[in-house]
């Protein structure tokens, strides 16, 4: 008996709004710590933006380079293509992970054209294993200057940076393959294509190089490339399972209260004092003029989603073409990394309309009365968010076609 009612009190104790400041500023300050210490870590242990160059200290590439190629990388919407370091669309490859394998193959070739000049014979499959074996080593091999900024790469290496740049100027210029569903002169500036070459190189060697006094890159392994030397260390499996196995628990511990919850007696539930509609207020209702000035945005909501789910439609295309099947061709004018930003982007757009709107429309009947001088405020609301919205769209479209210049950013 005196454990039911212990556990009635507990009850009431939990049920009792008042009591809900302790567990709420508990969550927010392991929230707050968890944010703040992963933000630390993040610039802590930030791989290096370094330039790099050849053993005679001859520049290859600089950090501005680097940081040109990401611009390139934004500015026609590949992670709405590919992805990098694993972060993207991942309808095309991950540039990182591509740039790698590219990487550790060009030195392999490399090595084996060097011992075919030496020896005026192919190696055998033993030596072919020990040249791979070779570029695995020499790939992890960390050789970061920190007082010059600079990584000093060896022949091999240089050679496989003369072939990434070449790979990709193949995909984006020259059409040769790898990225098939982007049109043939996606990207028509050689410059741009070099710049974006240097920035899923610098990509590749963070993924492989060894963080300074660790055994693993500063991806911890990630991706995974045999030919590269990269598997997954025993760390990653560990937290891996044990990361599965709290997300089961979690997942227990919640549906657990949820029935709790549910076999709560009705004491714990306090009637509503007062109908917020009714039957006949309902019937009588009449919008305000600020209500009324929502039907705009909820119009706007309709068209917006209207046109997501196109977006989505065109989408679709690119992976089964089916507008194909009526002999429409839409990849060349309008490429999935537009259609993909637009779908989205625009499910966040009418949503927030319709968040915008709701609240709006539902505050005077909450408030029992029209609030003083919001007409105007809920207009230049409504043309302010006209402008971001169809400003981004049309952003999205012009800048992957390179027709708005230096403005796209």
């Amino acid at each position: 008996m005196d454990n039911q009612n212990n556990g009635s009190k507990s009850m009431s104790y939990i049920m009792n709004t008042k009591n809900w400041w302790g567990p709420l500023t508990f969550i927010l300050i392991i929230s707050l710590l968890g944010v703040g210490m992963i933000g630390y870590q993040t610039y802590i242990d930030a791989p290096p933006m370094a330039g790099f160059s050849d053993e005679k200290n001859n520049q290859l590439f600089d950090q501005k380079t680097i940081e040109r190629g990401q611009e390139v990388f934004h500015k026609y919407a590949l992670m709405e293509y590919g992805s990098f370091f694993g972060d993207g669309a991942q309808r095309g490859p991950d540039f990182t992970a591509e740039a790698l394998h590219q990487i550790s193959v060009g030195m392999s070739e490399y090595y084996i054209n060097e011992y075919k000049t030496i020896k005026g014979t192919q190696p055998d499959e033993f030596e072919t294993k020990q040249i791979n074996e070779k570029v695995k080593q020499e790939l992890k091999v960390n050789r970061y200057n920190k007082s010059t900024g600079m990584v000093a790469l060896s022949p091999a290496q240089v050679y496989a940076h003369q072939r990434v740049q070449q790979y990709y100027t193949d995909i984006f210029i020259n059409k040769k393959g790898g990225a098939g569903s982007l049109p043939a002169d996606y990207i028509k500036n050689p410059e741009e294509v070099k710049h974006l070459s240097s920035f899923f190189f610098w990509g590749a060697w963070v993924c492989v190089a060894q963080r300074p006094g660790e055994t693993y890159s500063y991806t911890h392994n990630w991706p995974f490339d045999p030919t590269a030397g990269n598997s997954p260390t025993s760390p990653v499996i560990l937290w891996s399972v044990l990361g599965l196995l709290a997300f089961v628990l979690m997942c227990g511990i919640v549906l657990y209260f949820i029935g709790q919850y549910n076999q709560l007696p009705n004491k714990f539930f306090k009637p509503a004092t007062k109908d917020l509609f009714s039957a006949d207020r309902v019937k009588n209702f009449s919008p305000t003029p600020t209500q009324k000035a929502t039907f705009k945005f909820f119009f706007v909501a309709i068209l917006l989603f209207f046109i997501q789910v196109s977006s989505g439609l065109i989408t679709i295309n690119d992976f089964v073409n089916w507008l194909g099947f009526f002999g429409i061709e839409i990849n060349d004018s309008f490429p999935v990394t537009i259609s993909r930003s637009w779908h989205l982007m625009l499910s966040l757009y009418w949503i927030s309309t319709c968040w915008i709107a709701s609240s709006i429309f539902i505050l005077p009947i909450l408030a029992k009365r029209e609030i003083p001088g919001q007409l105007p405020l809920i207009n230049t609301l409504f043309v302010l968010l006209f402008i971001l919205v169809g400003g981004s769209l049309t952003g999205m479209v012009l800048g992957p076609l390179g027709l708005m210049g230096e403005w796209w950013y």
